[in-house]
């Protein structure tokens, strides 16, 4: 034992930094018959490396029976499941962080085949290291756009065409390294951080000195921004140049479908300054609805929908039914005219992975109407997946006009119409009553079985 005392204390004292920190890997055995041990070893106090083949399909899960790890989902979940009954709250945490952490591998990406990957010309390089340089010598003149014409040039210099070009710089887009758009090819947006602070320069200024008592209200009531105030937002801070860019700062803003002209004016609407609140109730009420008036409801019910979504959707209703500038904006809600009569309104209604339609209508609405709104709001969710990469699944439902559209319950699918009900009815539990289905069906879910034929993200439960 003096010997080992000996040892310790020799070695304290030559210890060195490196040595302050010891690090033991473990390689669990990978076979579910081990998966009964593994719990035996694990603690909250360090960090797992979980490693899945990429080639396989990670799939919804439906847990409505025993797992059978047939699937690499089953095996992410079971491991993510395993590790995360030992997570710490965040309270307790020394480094004030969750934990334990879990570190995604992914592997076999040698195995999927080229037509998954993209393949990148290798004239494209010497573009690339260009477009580097020029970041880094424009940042340091505080200059973050290039004329369209310069990046011409410049790719001249290394003999790519004009379509090379293009497909550069969306591909630079793409992957978040610039900000580009083909039809407002004039400038393009070198550092992407710059076109945030902008963003942040009119959103997130609380303050918003240079507005009026009148504009203040038009801003947080109505959502409408003067390009007064924009022009004074941008002069708080000359030094980022808002206001020299500022014509394809606002083209951009539309593009992201953060903002749309006001027509016959000089403002934009901007929905997402709207912090007015209000009941769809008290919509009604406001607007002189009667219940019997109503349609439906509408809903595209989603596995997880980003917040971010009903503000691009909100802007992509205005644009297209807005009327002699009377659109009537909530937060999380708003009300457009389908035409010029005021006769037939859509109120569009924003709730947890849900977005809620229904119309208001003093008379008829055709049917192809019905299938009309169906097919534009699943065409601007299939853009919005598009434009910003992602994978949105959701499933097209309906529920009773007089329903709370953001409970989940009591919501049927075009599928649920044969199980949900009988005889024509079905029991809507949140009023206690039987319904006819026929609503359902006549004005919405008859039309999903054509509408899912050219939308593929609809899943079926």
């Amino acid at each position: 034992m003096d010997d080992i005392l000996l040892y310790v204390k020799n070695k304290q004292n030559n210890m060195t930094s490196a040595d302050l920190v010891e690090c033991g890997i473990w390689d669990f055995a990978g076979q579910r018959d081990y998966y009964a041990t593994h719990q035996t070893f694990f603690t909250p106090h360090a960090i797992y490396v979980l490693v899945a083949d990429i080639t396989e399909d990670i799939k919804h899960i439906p847990y409505d029976g025993m797992l059978n790890y047939d699937t690499n989902g089953e095996y992410i979940d079971f491991w993510l499941d395993s590790i995360h009954c030992f997570r710490e709250d965040i309270k307790e945490s020394i480094t004030n962080k969750p934990y334990p952490s879990v570190i995604m591998v992914c592997t076999g990406i040698d195995k999927v085949p080229d037509k998954d990957k993209e393949n990148l010309p290798t004239k494209w390089i010497q573009l690339d290291n260009a477009l580097v340089v020029l970041k880094e010598l424009k940042e340091k003149e505080k200059a973050y756009c290039e004329k369209w014409e310069d990046i011409v040039k410049l790719a001249q210099e290394v003999s790519i065409e004009n379509y090379e070009l293009l497909r550069f710089l969306k591909y630079q887009h793409k992957i978040g390294n610039i900000i580009f758009f083909e039809n407002k090819r004039d400038y393009i947006i070198l550092q992407p951080k710059w076109l945030v602070d902008c963003f942040r320069c009119l959103v997130c200024d609380d303050n918003k000195n240079p507005c009026n008592a009148t504009e203040l209200f038009e801003l947080k009531h109505k959502g409408i921004i003067s390009m007064r105030i924009i022009d004074q937002l941008f002069g708080k801070v000359p030094e980022l140049q808002f206001a020299k860019y500022k014509h394809h700062i606002l083209d951009v803003m539309e593009e992201f479908d953060i903002i749309v002209k006001q027509e016959n004016t000089n403002s934009y609407y901007m929905p997402c300054m709207v912090t007015e609140s209000s009941t769809v109730k008290h919509i009604k009420e406001t607007l002189n609805v009667d219940n019997t008036y109503c349609t439906p409801w509408l809903v595209l019910e989603f596995k997880f929908l980003p917040i971010s979504y009903f503000n691009f959707i909100l802007v992509n209703y205005i644009r297209k039914y807005i009327v002699d500038g009377r659109p009537a904006l909530y937060a999380g809600k708003a009300v457009v005219y389908l035409d010029q009569t005021d006769f037939r309104q859509l109120v569009i209604c924003f709730s947890r992975n849900a977005i809620s339609l229904q119309i208001w209508k003093r008379r008829d609405v055709g049917e192809v109407i019905y299938q009309n709104i169906i097919e534009d709001l699943c065409k601007k969710v299939d853009v919005l997946d598009g434009k910003l990469f992602h994978k949105l699944d959701y499933k097209i439902k309906a529920k009773c006009r007089n329903g709370d559209y953001s409970r989940r319950n009591d919501r049927i699918s075009y599928e649920e119409l044969t199980t949900k009900c009988e005889g024509g009815e079905y029991l809507c539990k949140e009023h206690n009553c039987i319904h006819k289905n026929t609503d359902l069906e006549n004005i919405w879910l008859k039309h999903v079985p054509v509408v899912s034929i050219y939308f593929l993200d609809l899943y079926i439960v």
